[in-house]
């Protein structure tokens, strides 16, 4: 009987811990988007999540960390929701530029919000948040990483080619250009596409398992 008791309780206290969770990135998400990042303040998060200044701090140190809680919250959903397809027709290159449009998507809804996303990632002292940060990237090089196994499987790319360290390339080019773009060094989104589509490209021609594949050559820039 204790034995329940206890179960209830703990389960009714973690039940509890997730609603406010939930309660605090869904103020920081609205805040955050309807008047900006530098202008909101956790009091004013704590105050529309319904709970304590004090217990704020509880599961966001930083109102750092609560910009990238929410982060955390929106990519990883839009991340689970690309579909990467064994049946897909579209040449490799394209769909990672498929994909990668997507998260640029993301990024160009609030730009400014973005902006600020990027100075916080600079460094990121909560391990907390590391992991979560590490799981998005983790999350991105997942479906680059299908992407390419099912270009081998169809004989596009060399069998030789490590799909993992394509991945892993492939995510740091995007990265790349990410930065450039919100740092306001491409004079508009066709230039960054171009750009990232140029640096995919550049990525592929080497490991065509057939030298007559569409794109397979190298093209200068």
């Amino acid at each position: 009987m204790a034995a329940r008791v206890e179960a209830r309780v703990t389960g009714r206290r973690e039940r509890n811990k997730q609603q406010k969770h939930d309660r605090i990135v869904t103020a920081a998400r609205a805040l955050f988007y309807a008047q900006g990042y530098k202008k909101t303040t956790t009091q004013q998060i704590a105050h529309a999540a319904q709970v304590a200044s004090g217990t704020l701090f509880l599961y966001a140190k930083t109102k750092e960390d609560l910009l990238i809680m929410v982060f955390y919250e929106e990519f990883i959903a839009i991340i689970d929701a690309i579909p990467v397809r064994a049946d897909d027709a579209r040449p490799v290159e394209e769909q990672v530029m498929a994909l990668f449009k997507v998260l640029l998507d993301y990024h160009e809804h609030d730009i400014d919000l973005s902006r600020e996303l990027m100075k916080v990632l600079t460094f990121v002292p909560d391990p907390d948040r590391r992991d979560d940060l590490r799981e998005v990237v983790y999350a991105i090089e997942r479906k680059l990483h299908k992407i390419i196994v099912n270009s081998q499987e169809k004989g596009v790319l060399s069998e030789k080619t490590c799909p993992l360290n394509m991945a892993r390339i492939l995510f740091r080019v995007y990265y790349h250009c990410m930065l450039v773009w919100l740092g306001g060094y491409y004079a508009d989104g066709n230039e960054r596409d171009e750009d990232l589509r140029g640096m995919i490209h550049g990525v592929f021609c080497p490991v065509y398992a057939d030298s007559d594949e569409s794109g397979a050559t190298c093209i200068a820039r």
